[in-house]
């Protein structure tokens, strides 16, 4: 009797949720690239050609994403910068101080 009642139920509730599917909003994914041009804060005590980390604020819980800087820019923790590029070879951010950066 349990048993047929989890089906019954199971089976109720799909019919029932199928029209509110198209309600659900079924945004697509951003590409890697597409966070090119946006500021982010340097999340790693700085970041240069080797290495870094940079937060960017994406409206949900955020991102870390692997940066580097070109010389002489350094930029610093808590400094905010602007991606420039992608490379997809080696999944990192080229990044640049943000004109409007805040100090340490």
């Amino acid at each position: 009797m349990l048993a047929a009642s989890l089906v019954l139920a199971t089976g109720l509730t799909s019919v029932l949720l199928r029209p509110l599917r198209r309600l659900t909003a079924q945004a697509a994914p951003l590409a890697s690239a597409d966070f090119v041009g946006r500021v982010g804060t340097v999340a790693s005590a700085f970041v240069d050609e080797v290495s870094g980390r940079i937060q960017l604020d994406d409206g949900g819980a955020g991102l870390i994403l692997e940066a580097r800087a070109l010389p002489p820019d350094q930029p610093l923790r808590g400094q905010r910068v602007v991606l420039l590029a992608y490379d997809p070879a080696a999944h990192t951010y080229q990044v640049a101080l943000s004109p409007h950066s805040q100090g340490v």
